[in-house]
């Protein structure tokens, strides 16, 4: 949690210095128009961000712990989706996943065991959790992001909103795959982690809201 707010306030004063340095080019060179606050906030904040949130979500996929009773591992996959969606809102947060989802299919080892198409379509079933990412950081950015004011209440229906997403559309993927209904598949690949993930939503909102990165629908 401290690396992560540590990071977050590095992110912060880059955007800054940089929106400082191209506002000293506006007042040298009256004959470019540049807006800095707009310009910093493209190449710095959200840069950083999105950047951020795959590697976030790709280091957490090596964080998981196999339980005796599911083929569903348990990671910190969650904590960068939620990410995704609080700091960037629903479009950026959107794109980041499937930038993540990108660099797997093309090879790279960002999953829990590897990497490559045939990884959605692995034995143990979760290759639907994978695909419900980009579409929990959208839903997560678009409730985060529906009102001016940054309440913790508004954040954290936005997470568990997300954390549902990734249930459904897991589960789903998971029951086709060990061949139960709906419910046995939520029992197996959902109720088990959801403790956890809950956790997961406090710590990011916590440190997202203390580093001053929660998008809100004004940014």
């Amino acid at each position: 949690m401290g690396l992560l707010s540590l990071i977050l306030r590095s992110a912060k004063y880059l955007e800054i210095e940089f929106c400082n340095y191209l506002k000293i080019l506006n007042e040298s060179y009256g004959g470019v128009r540049l807006n800095s606050k707009a310009l910093g906030l493209s190449y710095v904040n959200s840069s950083v961000k999105v950047i951020f949130a795959i590697v976030l979500t790709a280091v957490g996929a090596k964080l998981y712990m196999h339980l005796p009773f599911t083929p569903v591992p348990v990671t910190w996959q969650t904590a960068g989706v939620l990410f995704a969606g609080l700091t960037l809102g629903s479009e950026m947060g959107f794109l980041s996943q499937m930038l993540y989802l990108g660099a797997g299919v093309a090879g790279l080892p960002v999953f829990s065991v590897g990497g490559g198409v045939a990884y959605f379509f692995n034995p143990m079933g979760t290759g639907g959790y994978l695909l419900a990412f980009p579409i929990a950081a959208y839903v997560v950015g678009k409730i985060s992001e529906s009102g001016k004011t940054r309440g913790h209440l508004r954040q954290f229906t936005a997470c568990l909103a997300g954390i549902g997403v990734i249930y459904l559309i897991g589960s789903l993927w998971l029951g086709m795959y060990v061949h139960v209904g709906l419910l046995q598949a939520i029992l197996l690949g959902s109720v088990p982690f959801l403790f956890w993930d809950i956790a997961k939503a406090v710590v990011v909102i916590a440190v997202c809201g203390k580093a001053g990165y929660v998008k809100s629908r004004s940014e």
